[in-house]
């Protein structure tokens, strides 16, 4: 299988990388900074594993079909598996959120998966078979102080979750979301 993991280059998404390298996979790792991705790729390849770092900025179609096309080229027409996880969580009170953070919010964490998610399933839909996995919060369903943009962008990703998987499933391609807890990663 080939799988691409979006913000895959740190924290849960490093972890789902090598999670499915070692399960045999074949993974492209996307995120906006080069050096994390490619000690990731190093490290999976260090295990025996077969990855690809692709730098992509998912808050760029033109980035995201871009990152879809060179895995596709990469792994010979191919691509199984998509775990959306990369986002950002800048906090701040509700009254003192500017509207650029809101919109930065907004286009990475459901406009990026979107993004990824339409490009993939289009190549998924050809080969009859795809997974794509949707990393939620807590804060998608329960409402904390200091997280409203990335709570809301998460509750709407759920949303998106139901909705892709009542459309696409029937062509093949099964839409799940998972809802880790609070992790202590680097970043």
């Amino acid at each position: 299988r080939v799988a691409i993991v979006t913000g895959g280059g740190t924290g849960l998404g490093r972890g789902y990388a090598e999670a499915l390298a070692g399960a045999g996979a074949a993974v492209a790792v996307t995120g906006r900074r080069s050096e994390p991705l490619a000690e990731c790729v190093e490290a999976i390849e260090k295990s025996g594993g077969a990855a690809l770092a692709v730098p992509c900025d998912q808050r760029s179609r033109e980035q995201v079909e871009a990152a879809v096309a060179q895995v596709v080229v990469e792994w010979k027409g191919k691509v199984d598996i998509l775990v959306n996880n990369a986002g950002i969580y800048p906090p701040g009170l509700f009254l003192a959120l500017e509207e650029q953070q809101w919109l930065d919010v907004m286009d990475t964490n459901i406009n990026g998966p979107f993004r990824f998610s339409q490009a993939c399933a289009r190549i998924m839909s050809q080969n009859g078979w795809g997974r794509i996995i949707n990393i939620l919060s807590p804060s998608a369903l329960l409402g904390f102080t200091l997280v409203s943009a990335y709570g809301t962008s998460k509750g709407a990703l759920a949303s998106m979750t139901r909705a892709m998987a009542a459309e696409l499933g029937p062509i093949g391609i099964t839409v799940n979301s998972l809802t880790p807890g609070v992790a202590a990663t680097e970043t």
